[in-house]
């Protein structure tokens, strides 16, 4: 059964995850806690269909400050000059893009920035990483290794996200990210990043908040709001972080 095999190979790339990336979550929370308790923010960016999941989730914090660049820049390239742009150029503007909007960002030296990208081999990744440390922030990455060394990076100075992060979280999948062959495809089926940077995300926010109290610092998290008191608790949580910033 082919919902049994996904299971099954997911469940390894989990069993991966947990086997060989409890170290670098450590390393990462601790870097996170630090900052917190501190004063400091912790920033995300993510690309791809992750940027939503840490954000107002039923036990996620309310301290993470996602990045979003928007579109400051919406125009078609004229037919004639698509030669003349060309992708050098298209790469030097994503970069140029992320320096714009960091300058622009309620960042801090001393704040972490979580960047999570699967291949991590395009230039506003790497960018937001390079960018965030050279402004004294801390980057930290959730990609997928693999998938990465099998990539040529886009980003002028050669690099990939797993490369520059001073943390590097490795959701374990493989190149190309799907996972199951099947009978009259020409290529695989259901991808693993996903359920694996949410088990890493989750994994991580769990150690971020008992670093936290371990420091006496109390972080306000979210409540289901589909509990009878889960909106009232919320307000009032959201009333006291605005107060803690934590």
């Amino acid at each position: 059964m082919s919902a049994q095999r996904y299971f099954e190979q997911c469940g390894q790339v989990l069993r991966e995850i947990e086997k060989t990336q409890t170290e670098a979550i450590l390393r990462a929370a601790e870097l996170i806690a630090d900052s917190m308790a501190s004063g400091g923010a912790l920033h995300i960016f993510s690309t791809g269909h992750m940027p939503q999941e840490p954000l107002g989730r039923a036990g996620g914090l309310m301290a993470i400050y996602p990045i979003d660049l928007g579109s400051p820049v919406n125009h078609p390239v004229p037919p004639t000059r698509k030669g003349r742009l060309g992708q050098v150029k298209a790469s030097q503007r994503a970069e140029q893009l992320v320096e714009f909007a960091l300058d622009r960002a309620n960042i801090a030296p001393g704040d972490c920035l979580l960047v999570i990208s699967n291949s991590g081999k395009t230039p506003v990744p790497v960018q937001m990483a390079l960018g965030a440390q050279a402004r004294g922030l801390k980057a930290i990455a959730i990609t997928s290794v693999a998938y990465g060394r099998e990539c040529v990076s886009e980003h002028s100075g050669g690099k990939r996200l797993f490369e520059v992060a001073e943390v590097v979280i490795d959701n374990c999948g493989v190149p190309g990210d799907a996972i199951l062959e099947m009978e009259g495809l020409d290529t695989k089926a259901c991808p693993t990043s996903g359920v694996a940077t949410a088990y890493a995300l989750w994994a991580l926010t769990a150690e971020v908040i008992a670093q936290l109290l371990k420091r006496g610092k109390r972080p306000h998290l979210y409540r289901s709001i589909n509990l009878p008191d889960g909106a009232s608790y919320n307000e009032r949580a959201r009333k006291e972080f605005e107060e803690t910033g934590l």
